[in-house]
């Protein structure tokens, strides 16, 4: 039903504030048509969060399990890169176990997994994105570059 993102995150980290802007000063020929090494890095870090929600979805809910995923955001807005970690349509019915209903006591599974797997997402993001920026610097000396565009 939905692919909206369920949690949401903004990093206030001082030290990573404008690191978005210095990757894309690379030259091109250094990014990936797959979003370059920021992407890459955020990809890792909501593979970690969705690997932990599909473990907490209920027992005997394969589906949701399943359908539990997590992509690059086409349209960012506000930031340069966002991924999302959000529930399919084939289990359009995640909100029922997630927050509960009337008559179902609420079996929360993704917020816990945000809340549980936060710096572990954070250290594996810092971790893919140093070394996708050492590649690309790698790249970007065998082809000369200097800085600048």
């Amino acid at each position: 039903m939905s692919t909206q993102p369920f949690i949401g995150a903004k990093v206030r980290d001082a030290s990573l504030r404008g690191l978005g802007e210095a990757l894309k000063a690379l030259p091109a020929e250094l990014a990936s048509k797959r979003g370059g090494p920021l992407s890459r890095a955020l990809g890792q870090a909501a593979n970690v969060i969705r690997d932990d929600a599909r473990e907490r979805a209920p027992v005997g809910e394969g589906t949701l399990r399943e359908n539990v995923k997590q992509k690059r955001d086409p349209n960012p807005q506000d930031v340069t890169e966002r991924r999302v970690v959000y529930v399919g349509k084939k289990a359009w019915w995640w909100r029922f176990p997630e927050f509960g209903t009337e008559k179902q006591a609420a079996q929360p599974f993704m917020r816990p997994a945000f809340e549980a797997k936060k710096e572990s997402a954070l250290a594996r993001f810092i971790e893919h994105l140093k070394r996708g920026i050492e590649n690309a610097a790698r790249r970007a000396a065998k082809l000369g570059w200097r800085g600048g565009r």
